[in-house]
């Protein structure tokens, strides 16, 4: 269960970079639209099941990871969420710091997030027509739920949710600048693989190659004849 915990729910690069973040975009954790002002700004909403691509933009499109349903339930969380769980600490305070797992504290962000994202039933059912939040739910439900989520303070959740929604640019400057151990090994360019296939990569670059080919002849056929 840990492990699917982790897998589902930690940003373990994002929470390296977290610490010195700030220089390359504000430290707010309310800077997160609703999801009909997304929509309303032209930004597209997909699905990604990757919690490090959660509210990461990318030009037009904003990265949403819909809530695990375990975190619904609230017999999972005092199984396995809350601190102490299973021994005599289980259903201790949530708020202290010094007992929340990081598993606890990035649950307890995605769900934070949900509680901005989803204000109005416009949201909800943008929300509901992407599969982020199961169908059974209704919004009165929903709301229900979510409302103590909202007034969390910044040091009970995980280092990346310190921030709201982040610029894929600023994460793939932050990632060659600062080189956040987890990445170090692999030497990357960028915090997310953007092109899968060379076609892709090369039709980025081609109008600017044409661009400065046709320049550099025009040139060249300048000097030639102004040395004729």
């Amino acid at each position: 269960v840990q492990a699917f915990l982790c897998r589902e729910l930690e940003c373990t690069v994002l929470d390296e970079l977290a610490p010195s973040f700030f220089i390359f975009c504000k430290r707010r954790s309310s800077h997160v639209n609703t999801l009909h002002e997304y929509s309303s700004t032209g930004s597209h909403v997909t699905v990604s099941e990757d919690p490090g691509l959660h509210l990461v933009r990318k030009y037009d499109v904003i990265f949403i990871k819909p809530i695990p349903h375990c975190l619904l339930n609230f017999n999972f969380w005092v199984s396995y969420l809350m601190p102490g769980h299973g021994g005599s600490g289980a259903g201790q305070d949530l708020h202290d710091p010094a007992r929340l797992k990081s598993s606890t504290r990035s649950a307890l962000g995605l769900l934070r997030t949900y509680g901005y994202l989803i204000r109005h039933e416009s949201d909800f059912l943008v929300a509901r027509s992407n599969h982020l939040i199961p169908r059974d739910v209704s919004y009165t439900q929903f709301q229900y739920f979510i409302h103590p989520f909202r007034e969390l303070p910044d040091f009970v959740v995980s280092p990346r949710y310190e921030y709201g929604h982040i610029r894929m640019t600023r994460l793939n400057l932050a990632i060659r600048i600062l080189r956040p151990k987890s990445t170090r090994k692999i030497f990357p360019w960028s915090y997310h693989k953007l092109y899968y296939h060379s076609g892709q990569y090369l039709a980025k670059f081609a109008a600017p190659l044409l661009f400065l080919f046709a320049s550099f002849t025009l040139i060249l056929s300048s000097m030639q004849v102004g040395l004729a």
